[in-house]
């Protein structure tokens, strides 16, 4: 059974293209892999050069090959945030789709769970899966006025069971009724295609979740870059855009 140690900053394996690198001066987020590693190991080859990895969320299910995804975060030391899906397992929730031959994954996240958590903060920008919203933000009774690392503080001591629920950083869907909370972030969970054709718009929510309509190919990567403070998207059927700059 494989045991994941995972956090911090080392040069990943020869496979990868990173030659060197200065703790922390450049950080990747990734999200959504779900059992297929090409999304990952495109990205990383895409980025080269980095020194932090975030994955946040969504290991499993729909794709063939979870472990690998399991092992290529391990050697990276990836920072992992949770996903509905990865979670799901934990606390024995139905969800859709979800793979029945994922067993060894399955009980490899089931025994690490203390190296997974809601939500982390970089350069000021908020990451999880699936975002945070003002209305989670109420019902969980966390002060809006507060910092970004506060927030992730206050995040990181819900279990599983309290972020079951349609709002929460797990679940949520961006939407004009319900908006997130005004803050810069970086997501998964819901692909960009369906953000846009929801009619929601914000330059302060940034979804990597990579799966497309067209162009989702065995070349296919998306990611979120910072650096300096500046945070570029950087994605196979477009152009980089900088999405945030600190300075």
């Amino acid at each position: 059974m494989l045991f994941i140690v995972f956090g911090g900053s080392r040069k990943p394996k020869s496979t990868y293209t990173k030659t060197s690198y200065t703790n922390f001066v450049k950080t990747i987020i990734i999200s959504d892999c779900h059992g297929q590693p090409h999304l990952i190991t495109n990205a990383l080859n895409h980025a080269n050069n980095w020194s932090r990895l975030i994955f946040s969320g969504d290991i499993l299910d729909i794709g063939p090959d979870p472990i690998k995804c399991l092992n290529i975060l391990k050697e990276n030391n990836a920072e992992l945030l949770w996903g509905n899906h990865d979670a799901a397992i934990v606390i024995n929730r139905p969800i859709w789709p979800q793979n029945t031959f994922d067993h060894e994954a399955k009980q490899t996240i089931i025994n690490n769970t203390n190296n997974f958590k809601v939500a982390t903060n970089i350069n000021n920008v908020l990451v999880t899966h699936a975002g945070l919203s003002k209305n989670f933000m109420h019902n969980m009774d966390i002060d809006l006025n507060q910092g970004i690392p506060e927030i992730v503080q206050h995040l990181n001591k819900l279990n599983l069971e309290t972020v079951w629920c349609d709002d929460s950083p797990l679940w949520y869907r961006p939407n004009n009724k319900n908006t997130p909370m005004p803050i810069m972030q970086v997501v998964g969970h819901t692909p960009p295609e369906w953000i846009e054709r929801s009619g929601f718009k914000s330059d302060n929510f940034v979804s990597v979740d990579p799966y497309c309509t067209k162009g989702f190919g065995p070349d296919r990567y998306r990611y979120v870059a910072i650096e300096d403070g500046i945070a570029t998207l950087y994605d196979s059927n477009e152009t980089p855009k900088t999405i945030y700059n600190s300075k």
